[in-house]
């Protein structure tokens, strides 16, 4: 059984019990994710004094576990129904990996190393919730609620990203990045709590051979998306987008930091105006698809949003270069999401339920698996050309993801 009566699945969302314990807990992960993406970078460069390079190695290891186990974690959960036990055991790990870094802090101990580490091991356990989270949700609450769950589980993410990092900064400024990680650590633990209250059924695993093994699971995810006319091109798209934001988020605090002249907390701020734009897209996504349709805001919402973000490198000190950047932060965070929900939704729809966790987890190896790559990248060049050039060349290079995503509205 799952929390929801029948009428209450039949009035959408609201009085959905198990949807608030999942609304909530989302909440408490993301608040203290907002908080990190602040506080590990502060960290990495003004405590442990990190280079272009090292920095792009972080953003790396915080996304390489995509790339590596991606696909058979991908495979495993469409294999489980225990994906609610998968969810709070992801959580509870990333609070203990988090909890760690304070103590090495606190102890002496903490170097450069051990935040990569960090990094990697935290990727591992988010792959993990990840595709447990995709295959769990339309579960919970049904393939016919899933445009409205996502877009209110994005406005969370989106208050949670205009907070946290804010927060990071002032908490780094205050009592020091490492410190500041308790927050995150809290934040999974309180997750893990709520996640443990929600129930709901999950269908029967369909049987299968013996002889079927997880590589020929992993191959029929591939296949589906190679083989689909929609969810082709979007996943080259959002592969794009994925390689060169990734670039951008390894060198943005540097780039506030040093380029800008800012410090800890001015950075944080800088940081949680994405959210802010969040937000808006967020809210404002039933509007567009409403209006244009979902494959056609796929496209046209990119190409309205995304070229205002090169403000953001043509930014100088000053009260003028930080309204530019907080121009182009702004407009371009409120796109991305509008576009992020939209593909979401289109992919859980376009999807079988029986394929539905090797599928969503296939997308996030093509997509997420660029952003080592992107991050890497990024960090080498900027040793030489510099951090605005290289942040110039990866803001115009997401422009490019607008040409696959308006084919895939071609393809409908």
């Amino acid at each position: 059984m799952t929390d929801a009566s029948p009428e209450t699945s039949a009035a959408g969302l609201r009085g959905h019990r198990a949807f608030r314990f999942l609304w909530t807990a989302d909440a408490a992960s993301q608040l203290g994710t907002a908080a990190a993406t602040a506080l590990v970078p502060l960290l990495a460069a003004t405590t442990l004094g990190a280079t272009p390079l090292q920095m792009g190695l972080l953003t790396a290891a915080e996304t390489v576990a995509f790339l590596v186990i991606g696909l058979p974690a991908g495979a495993w959960i469409d294999r489980t129904r225990r994906r609610r036990a998968v969810l709070v055991g992801a959580d509870l790990v990333r609070a203990l990996l988090f909890f760690g870094l304070p103590v090495a802090g606190w102890t002496g101990v903490l170097d450069f190393g051990q935040l990569l580490v960090t990094a990697v091991l935290v990727g591992v356990a988010t792959v993990f919730f990840d595709a447990a989270y995709q295959a769990y949700l339309p579960v919970v609450i049904g393939l016919e609620n899933l445009e409205t769950g996502y877009a209110r589980l994005q406005i969370t993410l989106s208050v949670a990203a205009a907070a946290g990092p804010g927060i990071g900064g002032v908490l780094t400024r205050v009592i020091g990045a490492a410190s500041g990680l308790v927050l995150t650590g809290a934040g999974y633990l309180a997750s893990a709590a709520l996640l443990s209250r929600v129930r709901a059924d999950v269908p029967p695993i369909p049987p299968r051979p013996r002889e079927v093994r997880l590589r020929t699971e992993i191959a029929e995810g591939l296949r589906y998306i190679a083989g689909h006319r929609q969810l082709r091109p979007l996943a080259v798209a959002s592969s794009v987008a994925a390689f060169f934001t990734a670039g951008i988020i390894s060198l943005e605090i540097l780039f506030f930091t040093h380029d800008l002249h800012l410090d800890a907390a001015g950075a944080g701020v800088l940081l949680a105006l994405s959210g802010v734009g969040s937000v808006v897209g967020a809210a404002t996504t039933g509007r567009w698809t409403r209006r244009v349709g979902a494959a056609r805001a796929n496209w046209l919402v990119p190409l309205l949003t995304w070229p205002p973000h090169l403000l953001l490198p043509l930014a100088q000190p000053g009260p003028i270069g930080l309204v530019l950047a907080a121009t182009g932060i702004v407009v371009h965070a409120a796109g991305g999401t509008t576009y992020n929900v939209i593909v979401m939704t289109r992919r859980q729809h376009l999807t079988p339920d029986a394929l539905r966790g090797r599928v969503h987890t296939s997308m996030r190896v093509l997509i997420w698996g660029t952003m080592p790559l992107g991050a890497l990248a990024a960090g080498a060049l900027a040793e030489s050309v510099g951090t605005r050039a290289t942040l110039t060349l990866a803001v115009a290079g997401i422009l490019v993801a607008i040409v696959p995503a308006a084919w895939s509205a071609r393809e409908q």
